[in-house]
């Protein structure tokens, strides 16, 4: 059981000191481990500058996992509380210097995210946007049509109606080698790479290469059951070539439109990663990222259409249609299916057999198709008034990563600070993301904000783009 414990931190400057670590057994190891080293970084018993033991030396004193201790402080470093550098380690947040004040930045409770008059901050489509009657209307057929049945426990796969309806989708949309026998339905992104890793890892897997800067979510996730290895991002993508000198078994990827920078995966670097996927046995896990938004360039399809027995692919509804549908979607090789399945069923048994089949009724009808016409044309919409704003009124800005997707990033004037500018912004009730605050290895420059265009409700979008344009010197 876990439990409060005085740990000695020698090996940090300045220092030695200890600082007691709540391990609170009711929280878990990982979520325990994070808001212990908040409240020491909070109460000052690590203080500004401070290094933190590496994952290896901090795992055998505390008795948990290496993964564990890497996912903890991916998530501070994203947080905030802790900056990390290339061959530096991880050091606690120097607050004069800039660094988030983590009295700021704890993750938002809903009455503190409800504040922002403008949400810009990447991770969520517009939700006001939902097609509540078309959902409504497929959800009282199927309530009308459907058999007892439909109300007890349903096959972990998915239901046959959903996870034909999505081949059908992927094969005309994103050119995936795909049928309904290879297809697992997961409750969206994070379940997904969760069970791939999970399975992945029972098999022998170690080692997961992550995009860096990445999501946030692909380190939690991904770190809570592999070691994490950083893969750099430049202008063509993750650079697949550092594969074949990491310890990397498996690698997540973003080729269609990476997070946060916004670029495609060159080809080269595609051929790349299959090369070594093939040379090595590795396994690409291809998160289709925003796939679904292109607005700019021809057509790409997924990776997984070029080497289906090297690929995973990950999709869900959580940007075309909601997060809180809690529907995605796997297409695996087929030595992964029935794992995944095994480890689905001991997950949750199976997700919710009527929101699979409405959302079956909504991809065969037409109605899912016709709302991501609407939805491509108004975030393209969007994403032309913001270049425009941004060029009319912050000439010393750069706008980035705007081909595909739902954000932007805007490089900032020379001298202008993101950490700054972010908490400028939250005062007058912008809410916008900082870009250093994705990088897990790489250098920070402070001098990148990412903006979500896609997120604000369109009533209050064009006065929230003049409100960010307004607060940005020239």
């Amino acid at each position: 059981m876990l439990r409060s414990k005085l740990v000695t931190i020698s090996w940090v400057k300045p220092g030695p000191y200890s600082f007691l670590v709540d391990l609170d057994p009711k929280l878990g190891r990982r979520a325990a481990l994070e808001a212990g080293l908040r409240d020491a970084i909070r109460a000052g018993r690590l203080r500004p500058g401070a290094r933190l033991p590496s994952s290896r030396i901090l795992a055998a004193e505390l008795g948990v996992s290496r993964g564990t201790i890497s996912t903890a402080y991916t998530q501070l470093v994203s947080e905030g509380f802790l900056v990390s550098s290339r061959g530096g380690g991880s050091r606690v947040a120097d607050l004069a210097t800039g660094g988030a004040d983590p009295k700021n930045i704890r993750p938002r409770s809903e009455k503190e995210a409800s504040a922002l008059r403008w949400d810009f901050r990447p991770g969520e489509p517009d939700l006001t946007s939902f097609p509540r009657s078309e959902w409504q209307n497929a959800l009282r057929e199927i309530l009308r049509t459907s058999p007892a049945s439909f109300l007890g426990y349903q096959d972990p796969q998915g239901v046959p109606e959903l996870r034909s309806a999505v081949a059908d989708h992927l094969r005309r949309s994103r050119n995936l080698a795909v049928d309904t026998e290879n297809i697992v339905i997961c409750a969206g992104f994070r379940q997904g790479l969760d069970l791939i890793c999970r399975v992945l890892r029972d098999a022998g897997t170690r080692t997961v290469a992550l995009e860096d800067p990445g999501l946030a979510d692909h380190h939690r996730v991904a770190g809570a059951s592999l070691n994490v290895v950083s893969l750099p991002v430049d202008a063509l993508g993750a650079d697949t070539g550092q594969l074949w000198t990491s310890s990397a078994q498996a690698v997540v990827l973003t080729p269609s439109h990476q997070f946060p920078l916004g670029v495609r995966l060159h080809p080269d670097r595609r051929a790349e990663a299959f090369a070594w996927a093939r040379r090595t046995n590795g396994l690409i896990i291809e998160d289709d990222y925003d796939g679904e938004f292109l607005y700019d360039g021809g057509p790409l399809g997924a990776m997984q259409g070029e080497d289906p027995d090297r690929v995973a692919y990950i999709g869900s509804v959580s940007k075309t249609l909601a997060p809180g549908i809690r529907l995605g979607w796997l297409v695996l090789p087929p030595h992964l299916i029935s794992p995944v399945c095994e480890a689905k069923y001991l997950s949750d048994a199976a997700s919710g057999s009527f929101d699979q089949n409405v959302l079956a009724s909504m991809l065969r009808s037409g109605a899912f198709a016709t709302h991501l016409r609407k939805r491509r044309v108004a975030y393209r919409q969007r994403r032309d008034h913001m270049v425009g704003m941004v060029a009319e009124r912050v000439p010393g800005a750069t706008v980035r990563g705007i081909a595909a997707g739902l954000h932007a990033v805007i490089e900032l004037p020379a001298g202008v600070q993101a950490g700054w500018l972010q908490r400028s912004a939250a005062r007058r009730g912008l809410g916008i993301g900082n870009l250093d605050s994705y990088r897990i290895a790489g250098e920070r420059a402070d001098d990148a904000v990412v903006l979500a265009y896609g997120r604000p409700p369109s009533h209050s979008f064009v006065r929230g783009i003049a409100e960010f344009v307004d607060l940005v010197p020239g």
